[in-house]
């Protein structure tokens, strides 16, 4: 089973809700409440500020699984923490509130609660464009203080700074690509490699992990691979969660599952998901091409500071892909089997597919056309690349 890698609740900075309502917190929660009682949950969660990216969906799974949580374990604890969503664990809620205080744009209100449990809770409020809305995050976290949910949180958390960190890890391998012909580096060097073109050296282990050593491992199937010869990058495994000191792997094995029984893994595609198995992904990496690609188009390239530039449309057209312009956005968008790429004049990061493609340099403009690295085009649409004298002759992929 794989699952995209989310933050649900812990981390990231308050987005923008719904259009909640002005006015005494109080009234926003028995509004809330209200709401609530009828089951509309992604209704009441427009009066919340949510996190920024939380989906009502991915909300509401996570809620099924505390509720499943709270039926074997620490009752008391867990509906404390998820006073708000009382309603939709345990039925009827009677409120009554005991305290309320507010500073600045922040509020708080003071309830002794009874569903069917009676404990004491407090809900924070935070003003967002002058209205009134519910501090999801605030009010979770500080209602979980103790409980046994307190543990589940943390682990959500470190579970998305293990994500980040992959993410974090894959740009890193990107760049050693960019100027390693395309290869990936070999298994036992990766961690050092790696660690070249990271800010945070921290990131090839997880936050889990005990200790300062490697708890991330590469797929050693992989070792020294063009990126191009991948057959099936998007369902194979490229680094995983793996035990303290260990650093390559070649199957499951290997693998260590630390957050609620899930490990983290970046597949060659540049996507991270958690998985609870990787019976759906792939270890072995295939062939995409015969050893010596015929056919192609050969096009003249531009060297600016040791950088390979080519012309976008000049590449993708011939092959049979589209290229448009906005001249608004300065942004160029080419089209070439069943990939879309997004290059903006100016900028480091391009778009593959609506998730950021780091490029080895930016782009830039010659005789008024846009050029960007030939690596990134490589990379972005799996093309074959030869240079020869000033020129560079590419040739699609084979499946």
């Amino acid at each position: 089973m794989v699952r995209p890698a989310i933050v649900l609740l812990m981390v990231a900075s308050l987005g923008q809700a719904a259009v909640g309502q002005t006015g005494d917190p109080r009234a926003i929660l028995d509004l809330y409440q209200s709401i609530l009682a009828r089951g509309d949950t992604q209704g009441a969660l427009g009066l919340c500020a949510l996190p920024a990216g939380v989906q009502p969906d991915a909300l509401a799974d996570y809620l099924r699984g505390v509720q499943a949580m709270a039926a074997e374990t620490d009752v008391a604890g867990v509906a404390r923490a998820l006073a708000l969503f009382v309603p939709a664990l345990t039925g009827p809620v009677t409120r009554n509130v005991v305290g309320q205080g507010a500073e600045g744009t922040q509020a708080w209100v003071e309830c002794e609660t009874a569903a069917p449990l009676t404990y004491r809770e407090k809900i924070f409020f935070v003003q967002v464009d002058g209205s009134w809305r519910i501090d999801l995050v605030r009010t979770l976290v500080e209602n979980a203080r103790g409980t046994k949910i307190e543990s589940v949180m943390t682990s959500i958390d470190q579970q998305a700074e293990c994500a980040a960190r992959m993410r974090q890890l894959s740009i890193a391998l990107g760049r050693y690509m960019d100027e390693h012909g395309q290869r990936l580096p070999r298994a036992e060097e990766w961690v050092t490699a790696a660690k070249a073109y990271l800010q945070n050296p921290a990131a090839v282990s997880c936050p889990s992990a005990a200790g300062d050593v490697p708890s991330i491992a590469m797929n050693g199937q992989l070792s020294g691979l063009r990126g191009v010869d991948i057959a099936a990058p998007e369902r194979t495994v490229l680094l995983f969660d793996s035990q303290p000191g260990v650093s390559v792997g070649t199957d499951e094995s290997a693998m260590a599952r630390r957050h609620n029984h899930l490990a983290t893994v970046l597949l060659a595609s540049g996507t991270v998901v958690t998985v609870d198995s990787t019976a759906t992904l792939k270890w072995t990496p295939g062939a995409t091409r015969p050893a010596t690609p015929s056919g192609g188009v050969t096009r003249p390239t531009a060297i600016r500071n040791a950088v390979e530039y080519v012309v976008l449309r000049d590449i993708v057209e011939p092959l049979g892909g589209r290229v448009s312009w906005n001249a608004q956005t300065k942004t160029i968008t080419a089209m070439l089997g069943g990939r879309t790429l997004d290059v903006t004049d100016g900028q480091s990061t391009a778009m593959l597919d609506g998730a950021p493609l780091p490029l080895a340099a930016p782009p830039v403009t010659i005789d008024g056309k846009l050029l960007v690295p030939a690596s990134t085009v490589s990379r972005a649409f799996r093309l074959w690349m030869r240079w020869s004298d000033g020129q560079v002759t590419v040739s699609l992929g084979q499946d």
